[in-house]
């Protein structure tokens, strides 16, 4: 229940649920820089939250999860998430002008009934390997949607029946 103003915010080594879980709150940060964590590094829950610089490694689920809110992040830097890089969830919508993931079990993905524009995209996963899905996980939900206003990659973008992409959605 917070409002935040160009704050920046660091954690190393944590033993959390959440290295830093940020609910219901407003505002902008403008650098997350958070990296080895036993579980999530950052989880955001019905927040509108503007982040200017994010670079987040070594988790041992998520890296950045997001849930009920609106959110922008201007550049995403992540790696070695075991999980997902990005997840958002829960009629979440999310644009991102920058994403660059290395070495992640999965980059992106997007669910029930949440909602990624997403401008630059860059994985170091191979043309059959999937980078992004989009599903429905919860029964209360639909699917998720991605809108691509460029698509230079070649990894895979795997989405259900109840899920879609939009391509050049500008």
């Amino acid at each position: 229940d917070s409002d935040i103003k160009d704050i920046s915010i660091e954690s190393n080594h944590s033993h959390c649920e959440d290295a830093l879980n940020i609910v219901r709150s407003k505002g902008s940060i403008n650098k997350l820089n958070l990296q080895n964590s036993q579980f999530d590094l950052v989880d955001f829950d019905f927040s509108d939250i503007k982040i200017n610089k994010a670079v987040l490694s070594n988790s041992k689920n998520d890296c950045l999860d997001f849930s009920y809110g609106n959110y922008f992040i201007e550049e995403i830097t992540t790696s070695n998430c075991e999980d997902k890089a990005l997840s958002v969830g829960e009629k979440s919508m999310l644009k991102v002008n920058n994403f660059k993931g290395f070495q992640n079990n999965l980059d992106i993905a997007i669910k029930d009934s949440s909602q990624i524009e997403l401008n630059n995209f860059s994985s170091d996963k191979k043309k059959n390997q999937n980078c992004i899905s989009i599903y429905k996980k919860k029964q209360e939900f639909d699917g998720g949607t991605l809108s691509l206003i460029k698509k230079k990659f070649e990894c895979v973008v795997n989405k259900d029946l109840y899920s879609k992409v939009v391509l050049n959605a500008k």
